[in-house]
């Protein structure tokens, strides 16, 4: 099997489409100009990567709009400008870090003095559905009845290139037959005065890889692309761009902000996407680098290229794209995708913008003007908050050797969870080594006690295992805090030790580094159906290959603002108006089943299907045995027709009513067969536009 890429579309500071950027970088132009969006403040760094006359209707967002853009793009590029057909198997995977944060960080920071209202007392917050993250890919899911599976991944910088490692596992696992997968991120306050606390900011255009570089320009933007099987776009005729021929994903467990400084962990996740690409470093002719501008990232991603790529450096291309457009965050892995696609199918390599003095420690073949060159393979790194690791390897059609499609068998290993509400600061204190856990705040501290103990329950490997971390909104109230200090005392006042912790992927970022795992980390987000999510993606990783050890947990604490505006959208929706939003942790440990019997692992139960749908219909096989339906949410109205006769069980009875319930009765269908009770169980779960099904059965 080839994943080819039959379209691509992008929006960025050079151009709202693909040929417009393209042509604004082969001129080597830069998309950089003094922020206009809003006030910038007293600000150490005012230039931006910024998109002009942006229109916004009211109930959506930017990072909505430039989603859009590039999509719709995208799918026009690969030939589907009259829709998609009936008949294929669609998924939608987004990418993204701030969501809506822009449109309501102004009214969210006021309520801080006014008060929070009801949804009901004030129609115009309805407006706030566009805030939550996946807002984005729920809007792309309406466009055709043939989208089935959707997904919103955050694990900061990465995002957009993980948005393109969640969609190949959906292929070649054969749950769709196509992807609409990338990045979208509008600039927004918080973003921008935290990025300056830091110091991470250039006051000046920045310089990648440039002796004298002073850090980033932030930029906002999107870029997306069509990832088709090669069966299934050879059958109608479609052109490949080029082949998602690998990847790799892995966590640094170094630190929260800055990159482990050899470049070690990096080198080993670019050497491992090249390894499933089949390439070698005789291969390799460009890279497109992550090259942020700062001095840590840009040693560090030069040292981590030649201890993969060794001699062959010497002659293999090099370059950055954020001097031109900024760096765009959550979008950037995705854009630079599209780029390194282009590159290829145009043979073209693009030039750094204001690299004048190469830095010795960046000894590499810098590109400084865009040049003509046949591509074979490419390799596109993206590197994120917490040490995140992506790296994509693009090739020409053809030129290397196909995937091989994997499904293997997996079971569930550790389980826990509890109702932190009725845990004290001291009882979490208790679990937790306090001086490595210091700059954790509460929720992060929550979701490390609940991983750790699955994963000692079941022995498993520490530097092997993916986190997966689910939060239906991230830190609202700290994000609210943090905005609302900005508006107050200005932006020099932005602590540069709370913004780390607002990052919706902040959470498991923390973890990996506090339980030193290496394997792959993200967050999801969906609303209601967060938990679910973050579970599908482990199991998604497990069955297609990519770790043999991975850790679902969701975090979802109680809140004055979620239960006030949000939680309508989420917990509540198609519920009895007194259901009151609790909070709640869980963790759950899957394992390749080969690797658990091998590592000596009990095994509490097999899993026997998973199902991820967008709309209602379950095509769930009937019961086995003592057999138990639990259901959180709406979601008792979507038992199949084949479970119809079993015992129902409400899972919110026990876990309470918040997002991370879904994974909160995972874990007690996990306990009820683990101990005897239950020969199989059924888990239901349902946000207003998706379902999710997990069979359980003994081991």
């Amino acid at each position: 099997m080839r994943l080819w890429v039959t379209g691509t579309g992008l929006v960025t500071s050079l151009g709202a489409s693909r040929e417009s950027t393209w042509a604004g970088l082969v001129r080597n132009e830069r998309g950089l100009s003094p922020l206009s969006l809003f006030a910038p403040g007293d600000a150490r760094g005012t230039l931006v990567g910024e998109i002009p006359h942006l229109a916004v209707p009211i109930g959506s967002s930017r990072t909505t709009e430039l989603a859009k853009i590039a999509a719709k793009e995208a799918l026009e590029n690969a030939g589907y400008e009259n829709g998609l057909p009936t008949g294929l198997r669609v998924g939608v995977v987004v990418g993204t870090t701030t969501g809506g944060m822009f449109e309501h960080e102004l009214r969210l920071a006021a309520m801080r003095k006014s008060g929070i209202p009801s949804l009901e007392s004030d129609a115009s917050l309805a407006a706030l559905r566009s805030h939550p993250l996946s807002h984005t890919a729920d809007t792309l899911a309406t466009w055709s009845r043939s989208i089935v599976r959707v997904r919103t991944v955050c694990s900061a910088c990465s995002s957009g290139a993980n948005a393109l490692v969640v969609g190949a596992t959906w292929l070649l696992s054969g749950d769709v037959d196509l992807v609409l997968c990338g990045g979208a991120e509008a600039l927004s306050r918080l973003t921008f005065t935290g990025f300056n606390a830091l110091g991470a900011v250039d006051p000046d255009p920045c310089r990648p890889f440039d002796r004298n570089r002073r850090g980033l320009n932030l930029g906002e933007g999107a870029g997306f692309l069509v990832l088709e099987r090669d069966d299934i776009a050879l059958a109608r005729g479609a052109r490949a761009f080029a082949e998602l021929a690998g990847w790799a994903m892995g966590a640094e467990a170094h630190h929260v902000t800055n990159p482990e400084p050899t470049g070690t962990r990096a080198a080993e996740v670019i050497a491992r996407a090249m390894k499933r690409a089949k390439v070698t470093p005789r291969d390799v002719d460009y890279v497109n680098a992550h090259g942020t501008g700062t001095p840590l990232n840009d040693s560090m991603e030069s040292a981590a290229l030649r201890a993969v790529l060794g001699a062959e450096l010497s002659r293999i291309d090099v370059s950055s794209l954020k001097g031109h457009l900024g760096h765009t965050l959550g979008a950037s892995g995705a854009i630079e995708a599209v780029l390194s696609v282009l590159a290829i199918d145009r043979s073209v390599l693009l030039p750094t913008a204001g690299l004048t003095d190469p830095d010795t420690a960046c000894a590499l073949k810098h590109v400084v003007t865009a040049a003509d060159k046949s591509l074979r393979a490419v390799i596109s790194n993206s590197f994120g908050f917490g040490g995140m690791d992506t790296s994509l390897v693009f090739a020409k059609p053809m030129e290397f050797g196909p995937h091989e499609p994997s499904r293997r068998r997996a079971v569930v290993v550790g389980v826990s969870s509890f109702a932190p509400e009725h845990v004290s600061p001291e009882e979490i204190g208790s679990h937790l080594n306090l001086e490595r856990a210091r700059r954790l705040d509460r929720g992060t501290r929550l979701g490390v006690i609940v991983a750790e103990r699955a994963k000692t329950d079941a022995n498993a490997p520490p530097s092997e295992c993916a986190l997966v971390f689910s939060s239906a909104f991230g830190n609202v109230e700290g994000s609210v805090s943090f905005v609302a200090r900005v508006l107050e005392k200005g932006a020099r006042f932005a602590s540069p030790i709370d913004f780390p912790n607002l990052v919706p992927s902040a959470p498991v970022g923390h973890a990996s580094v506090y339980l030193g795992t290496r394997g792959p980390v993200t967050a999801t987000a969906d609303l209601g159906t967060s938990a679910e999510a973050a579970l599908a993606t482990a199991l998604e990783w497990i069955v297609s290959g990519e770790t043999s050890w991975a850790c679902a947990a969701g975090i979802e604490e109680k809140s004055e603002i979620v239960e006030a505006l949000f939680s309508p959208l989420s917990c509540r929706a198609g519920e009895p108006d007194d259901v009151e939003r609790s909070e709640g942790a869980f963790a759950v440990l899957i394992a390749e089943e080969e690797a658990a019997r091998a590592n000596g692992t009990r095994v509490l139960a097999r899993i026997e299907l998973d199902v991820a749908e967008v709309g209602r219909t379950l095509i769930v096989p009937p019961p086995s045995g003592r057999a138990i339906v639990i259901v959180t949410g709406a979601a008792d109205a979507f038992v199949p027709s084949t479970w119809k006769d079993t015992p129902i069980l409400r899972g919110d009875l026990r876990s309470g009513a918040h997002e991370a319930r879904g994974g909160m009765a995972v874990a007690s269908a996990v306990r009820t067969i683990a101990e005897g009770t239950h020969d199989s169980v059924l888990v239901l779960g349902a946000s207003p536009s998706r379902s999710y099904a997990l069979v359980l059965t003994c081991a």
